[in-house]
């Protein structure tokens, strides 16, 4: 499982659009945002999940609101907990999580475990 941020929000959409679209509903602050990110320059943070070369996961946030987990088919909790674990190390602001209760559970949970600094 790879980790990548995105500083182009064009290359970000191109990469995990169609993921979003999947479940475009579920998406929909996120694509939201997006679409308002190609017309207003604004600060944001832009990740990704990548196995075997396929995009499983995105995630994002414009500070200074909630991260956001995209609402993806099949993914297993472990991607929320290397989300999380990705964040820590690098030292971002956690000021919360949206996305669907499992993984923000499992987000909120991984961060809360002893040798994170809780921040949630």
């Amino acid at each position: 499982m790879k980790i990548i941020m995105e500083k182009s929000v064009k290359s970000y959409l191109e990469k995990v659009g169609p993921l979003l679209l999947q479940k475009e509903s579920c998406n929909n602050l996120m694509l939201g945002i997006l679409d308002r990110l190609q017309l207003d320059k604004m600060d944001c943070n832009l990740g990704y999940v990548e196995e075997n070369g396929r995009v499983i996961s995105a995630f994002m946030r414009t500070p200074p609101h909630n991260w956001i987990i995209a609402d993806v088919e099949g993914r297993n909790n472990g991607v929320s907990s290397a989300i999380a674990d990705f964040l820590y190390k690098k030292g971002w602001e956690v000021p919360g999580v949206l996305g669907p209760v499992s993984d923000a559970e499992t987000f909120i949970y991984r961060l809360k475990e002893p040798g994170f600094q809780q921040y949630v």
